[in-house]
């Protein structure tokens, strides 16, 4: 479901060069926004969170596309101009679609990216094909294993039922709120999106055998940048733990300053920045330390 923000960003990312693409999969179309970058660092791949869609990633396009040469920005099924899947939605057959569209469209390995949910389908995909892989980059990566307490708390989160329960979920989503009017459009759109029958079943559907494990990440064997920001308020630190105590040790774990849910949105220019930088040093990974760095 498509809003007047939506439709500008897609007419804006077609005018910077980018088409769209749809790709026919086992379990229905996925469609994927792919352009020519001017820059000569491996293809990006950039995957968006539950209940967004590719064009999100409008504000980071024009710092990134004099870096690499080729970006791809596809909508999850379910999500965007993809197809809602007859059987449902579930995060298995959103990673198995986003898997058969990624398989098609990839003709060498790629830098992936991913926030939130993104950063879940990023860290399966490439823990399942790791030579289509050259990079992998995450901010606040959902899939953490949680008790099943918390699990329910996290869930609840996204129970949207009025557009004060929208507008807690956007306050919560950045470092700093958007003015008020803003703010309220934000939270206007999240409610219409997150009250849809197909993402109440999502949500409902998810359970432990979801969720990340230990194993999935130590096969992680790529140069990994894991972010979490300072300012995460959707995500517990209960999954943070967890991925503190389970990535492999070369990882390089960030939590920027003034980085909440969002900073795609938020802090557009400096995420674009860390990406380009991490995907030249995936171009030399012998110079990636043994030991896990922790940066502000």
């Amino acid at each position: 479901m498509s809003t007047l923000l939506d439709r500008i960003s897609l007419v804006a990312l077609r005018a910077r060069g980018f088409r769209s693409r749809y790709v026919g999969t086992s379990l229905g179309t996925t469609h994927v926004l792919d352009g020519t970058g001017r820059g000569s660092l491996p293809p990006l791949v950039l995957l968006h969170g539950v209940s967004s869609r590719g064009t999100h990633y409008r504000p980071m396009i024009r710092h990134l596309l004099p870096h690499h040469r080729r970006i791809l920005l596809p909508d999850m099924l379910g999500h965007g101009l993809s197809d809602e899947p007859r059987m449902g939605l579930t995060s298995a057959i959103i990673e198995e679609a986003l898997t058969e569209t990624l398989d098609q469209l990839l003709d060498e390995p790629v830098v992936m990216f991913g926030n939130s949910m993104g950063g879940y389908m990023a860290i399966r995909y490439a823990a399942r094909s790791p030579e289509r892989v050259r990079g992998l980059a995450v901010n606040s990566p959902a899939g953490g294993a949680l008790p099943d307490p918390k699990r329910a708390l996290l869930l609840n989160r996204f129970d949207v039922r009025s557009h004060q329960d929208s507008l807690a979920l956007v306050e919560r989503a950045f470092a700093r709120p958007p003015r008020p009017a803003l703010r309220h459009m934000i939270a206007y759109a999240v409610r219409r999106q997150l009250a849809q029958p197909r993402m109440r079943r999502l949500f409902a559907s998810i359970t432990a055998r979801d969720e990340l494990s230990p194993e999935e990440l130590q096969r992680l064997r790529m140069p990994t940048l894991f972010m979490w920001g300072q300012d995460e308020r959707v995500l517990l630190e209960d999954q943070l733990d967890f991925f503190l105590a389970h990535l492999p040790a070369h990882a390089r774990v960030l939590r920027p300053a003034g980085y909440g849910h969002s900073p795609y949105l938020e802090r557009s220019r400096d995420l674009a920045q860390r990406l380009v930088d991490f995907a030249r040093e995936a171009l030399e990974p012998a110079e990636l330390t043994a030991d896990r760095s922790r940066s502000p």
